[in-house]
């Protein structure tokens, strides 16, 4: 969809929107900079950003987190019970314990949805991790908060 001089600047944001999604999948990208580039400047008022976009990356870290969980305890299930599968899991908490500790929170299910009841026993029947794969894990973690 190929826009004309002034209507950039009549476009809503949804028009926006479907205006660069379309450019993006034809690969067109001075189309999405002239989309981007006319789009309003707005001022607004806020929340301290610090804290309202770590929280909301938390939250988020912590729902992935919990769905890596469980496409591990998945495969421990269908992988007629890989100790590598459980191990993978033990990696993925700790850096995520690793993690929440360091930022000095010390109820890890307040970032994170509830437990699956399979992921924690498999959790508690997991070996050590190996540290390696935990600060690998951690350093993808840590850059998914830090704002």
């Amino acid at each position: 969809m190929k826009i004309r001089g002034t209507v950039y600047e009549a476009l809503s944001p949804r028009q926006r929107i479907i205006a660069a999604m379309d450019a993006i999948a034809r690969d067109d990208t001075a189309e999405v900079e002239r989309l981007k580039s006319s789009c309003p400047i707005k001022t607004y008022r806020q929340r301290d950003s610090e804290f309202s976009d770590t929280i909301e990356a938390l939250f988020v870290t912590g729902l992935a987190v919990e769905a890596d969980l469980l496409s591990e305890a998945l495969s421990w299930l269908t992988c007629r019970h890989d100790k590598v599968v459980l191990q993978n899991m033990a990696t993925i908490e700790a850096a995520w314990l690793t993690l929440l500790a360091e930022m000095g929170i010390t109820s890890p299910t307040s970032a994170a949805p509830q437990r699956h009841p399979v992921v924690a026993a498999l959790l508690d029947a997991a070996p050590e991790p190996k540290s390696e794969k935990v600060a690998e894990n951690y350093a993808v973690l840590k850059a998914c908060v830090t704002t």
